[in-house]
């Protein structure tokens, strides 16, 4: 072979060594990129699946809702024999002491019988049954099962009597209100005593300052007994009821309970500052309903609601 031979053969497989290279090159980039970008798309899609939350401050109350027994000032007027009432007042109007009520026909006569309010007061034609048992009711000498008393109610609203059945009621609406509550089972959390100030709520209403004037434990049952800051009159034709018992009040930051990270104790959370993850410490003080009262972040902090789908120092774009 001459050497132009050798040399034509040389320079054709350096050529064919460069293009191998090239080539080889120019996978290894594809792939580079290729893994680039399923890299990112990986990223991205992890980011996707980070859930994530501004906290914002507000005010958060701890309830319990319980069953109740309104105690009213009230005194009762029963038929003075067998017969009719013809009431000559509204179901609740108020009334004065001695002021006509209604007149009487007993069975048998023309003749009517005025009857008088024996005080002044909201007339209520619905007596119930409760009011000789809830007259002068203490915890301290009445039965703790008051809440399975069932009163027997004398008359079905037709306003035909028998002799010593209750005909109506006259409610003080100058005398504050009392009210029973119970506890069953007995919660750890409440631990009602005398003189102790508890909020109620019914519907959308408040009674503040409502104060504990007694209290009975036994049966796994917890009996308070409240005197309410005045005369409530969606009261007035209440007996049994529910409300809601307000034992606490929290102020602060609300986080939810699923971006909490407990460990030993301690509670930290997720947050997202300059595009990156970062772990902080918080203090909780009480969690309710899902929603943790803390401190040691601001208002307006993005947290991560998806703690376990992240760590400290991931990015977050």
């Amino acid at each position: 072979m001459s050497r132009r031979q050798q040399r034509i053969r040389a320079e054709e497989q350096t050529r064919k060594g460069l293009q191998t290279m090239a080539k080889a090159f120019l996978g290894l980039a594809i792939i580079l990129g290729i893994g680039s970008m399923l890299l990112l798309a990986v990223q991205k899609g992890s980011n996707m699946l980070i859930k994530t939350e501004a906290v914002s401050s507000g005010e958060i109350e701890q309830t319990f809702r319980v069953p109740a027994i309104i105690i009213k000032n009230e005194q009762v007027v029963l038929a003075p024999g067998r017969g009719r009432l013809e009431n000559l007042v509204r179901e609740g109007e108020r009334a004065r002491n001695g002021s006509k009520i209604g007149q009487f026909f007993r069975e048998g006569t023309i003749k009517a019988t005025a009857i008088t309010a024996p005080s002044g007061g909201i007339i209520s034609f619905r007596p119930d049954g409760w009011e000789e048992i809830l007259q002068d009711f203490s915890l301290e000498y009445g039965d703790g099962r008051i809440f399975e008393f069932e009163p027997r109610v004398l008359n079905d609203g037709s306003f035909q009597y028998e002799s010593g059945d209750p005909i109506f009621k006259v409610v003080d609406n100058l005398s504050a209100m009392k009210m029973l509550i119970l506890f069953q089972p007995v919660q750890e959390t409440v631990s009602l005593e005398v003189d102790d100030q508890i909020m109620i709520r019914y519907g959308e209403d408040y009674l503040e300052k409502t104060i504990c004037v007694g209290c009975w434990t036994g049966d796994n049952r917890h009996v308070a007994m409240l005197s309410l800051p005045g005369y409530y009159e969606p009261f007035l034709k209440e007996r049994k009821i529910e409300v809601e018992c307000i034992t606490h009040q929290y102020t602060g930051i609300f986080v939810p309970e699923k971006a909490l990270i407990e460990n030993d104790g301690e509670y930290g959370i997720y947050v997202i500052q300059k595009d990156k993850i970062k772990y902080q410490a918080i203090d909780v003080a009480v969690i309710i309903d899902g929603k943790a009262v803390v401190s040691g972040i601001e208002e307006g902090d993005l947290v991560v609601t998806t703690p376990r789908l992240v760590e400290e120092g991931q990015k977050y774009r």
